[in-house]
């Protein structure tokens, strides 16, 4: 399996280079993929309001059959508009059980997606989305 390996050059470059985003209120890291892209598009966007959930469909690099909550969810009160943030949208399944997850507790509010990867097999096409692999990627952040 070829790796394509994510830089923290190339991430800073990637934040000075963001798509048009619509107005939010907060931002919703999933855990521990997009907590540091979600902390730095927070500072970026300046947002005060960023919380968290523990969500995932992979146990090292092996894909688990389903994904499975591993922290309670954080999620800032009375904010309208969240943007939930990960690092890569590969099969879908993280993104689109935490979404159904999110639209059943509160019908209400409006969530959209970003991530900075999507593979072209996803399920699961995020609103928004900085590049396309159809390979493993290694993020600056993950223990080598």
């Amino acid at each position: 399996m070829e790796i394509v390996e994510y830089t923290y050059s190339q991430f800073r470059k990637d934040l000075e280079n963001l798509p048009p985003l619509p107005s939010i209120d907060a931002i919703l890291a999933i855990a521990r993929g997009g907590l540091t892209f979600a902390h730095h598009l927070a500072e970026k966007l300046e947002i005060r309001e960023v919380g968290c959930i523990g969500v995932s469909s992979y146990e090292n690099r092996r894909k688990i059959s389903s994904p499975s909550f591993s922290t309670p969810l954080i999620l800032p009160s009375g904010k309208e508009k969240i943007l939930i943030v990960d690092d890569i949208s590969d099969t879908g399944e993280t993104l689109s059980t935490l979404l159904n997850h999110l639209k059943n507790l509160y019908p209400t509010r409006k969530f959209f997606t970003f991530t900075l990867f999507v593979k072209p097999t996803t399920s699961f096409l995020p609103d928004f989305y900085l590049h396309t692999t159809p390979h493993w990627v290694s993020f600056f952040w993950e223990k080598k």
